[in-house]
């Protein structure tokens, strides 16, 4: 659902680098993030968590966090 608005983000913004992670095959990765909500996204700065957020939402909204 969030697939094309966070690719047009990643080509629009080529300073954010996205990655993606299917939580049934990196439930590790989920446990270690609290993510209980799919879509869930998550910016890092400098290897740390600066903001989450759940559920879908619109490329503004997630730009928006992003910055």
């Amino acid at each position: 659902m969030l697939a094309p608005s966070i690719k047009e983000l990643a080509e629009e913004n080529p300073d954010i680098k996205v990655c993606t992670a299917n939580v049934d095959e990196t439930m590790d990765i989920a446990q270690e993030y609290k993510v209980s909500v799919i879509p869930t996204i998550v910016a890092f700065k400098d290897g740390k968590v600066v903001n989450q957020m759940a559920g879908a939402e619109s490329k503004e909204q997630i730009l928006a966090m992003l910055k």
